[in-house]
């Protein structure tokens, strides 16, 4: 009954080493994440995906615009999920400038607990990827009370951002798991019968507040990973996964993580086209009859 009361996704159980917790609740696989080769052999199914979070497909989750002038500052804090794709995304912000505030059981209410006893501006941009360690009952029993608590996490974490200097803030919706999106082990089996239930309740509280705060962003990672393939157990993200997390964020926070520009192919030059022209400079006047000209 009081499932989302049993620590979710925490990993902060006393008495057990911070790595012993992490592999008997999340990391059962290790690296197994390095060796998804299913992955791999599906790079149209991964553009698909990539094309289908573009901000012109769903524009009711964009958020304010992003403004050039601002500091590039960007500061990202989270739990164990996107935590996986920190090296991903401090790889794309490269002329950025980037604080990372993220750990495994984080919950939004501590988070906004431990930002209020800090001080000084955090960044222009925020990136918010917290909900997974929230708490409810199964089948929405005293459904209004959690969300209650909930949303007031939630706009605690809106106004404390905004307080210390925060312009635009990006929330990462959670993944929605169906049963063939679980990878076959044991640690996915777990978290999709003990938590998954509840996740589609989170997301439905953070569109309601987007509602509410139309300059809040959303990061619509529910319907990128709504595939097999992007976790090593059935929320952490593993490589694929990492890189499709950082894009859903790069288009929803627009020029913020703009590719860098592609260079233009070089043009060959044939033996035959170098004579031609030779043979044609040599009828020309001097080179000092050309002043307004430069060489290219």
């Amino acid at each position: 009954m009081w499932r989302g009361m049993d620590r979710p996704a925490r990993l902060d159980a006393p008495g057990r080493p911070w790595l012993t917790r992490v592999a008997a609740l999340f990391a059962a696989a290790g690296l197994a994440f390095l060796t998804h080769g299913a992955a791999a052999t599906e790079p149209q199914k991964f553009a698909a995906a990539v094309t289908a979070v573009a901000p012109t497909a769903n524009s009711a989750l964009a958020g304010v615009a992003l403004d050039p002038a601002w500091p590039k500052h960007v500061f990202v804090i989270a739990d164990s999920v996107m935590l996986g794709a920190k090296p991903n995304l401090i790889k794309r912000l490269s002329d950025w400038q980037v604080t990372f505030a993220a750990r495994p059981a984080l919950m939004i209410s501590k988070a906004v607990e431990e930002l209020r006893q800090q001080s000084g501006p955090l960044g222009s941009v925020a990136v918010v990827a917290l909900g997974y360690n929230s708490l409810w009952q199964k089948n929405r029993q005293n459904f209004q009370r959690w969300s209650d608590n909930f949303d007031k996490s939630v706009e605690d974490m809106l106004a404390v951002l905004k307080a210390r200097g925060v312009r635009k803030v990006v929330w990462v919706l959670l993944r929605e798991l169906t049963p063939e999106l679980v990878p076959s082990n044991g640690v996915a089996t777990m978290q999709f019968e003990k938590y998954a239930w509840y996740f589609p309740y989170a997301n439905e509280r953070l569109r309601a507040i987007k509602a509410r705060h139309p300059e809040m962003a959303l990061a619509d990672w529910t319907t990128a990973a709504r595939q097999a393939g992007v976790t090593y157990d059935a929320i952490h993200v593993n490589t694929r996964g990492a890189e499709l997390m950082v894009e859903v964020v790069r288009r929803r926070s627009a020029s913020m993580l703009r590719r860098p520009p592609r260079r233009a192919p070089s043009r060959l030059r044939l033996p035959s086209q170098r004579v031609r022209r030779r043979r044609f400079r040599s009828r020309q006047p001097s080179r000092s009859s050309w002043s307004s000209c430069k060489p290219r």
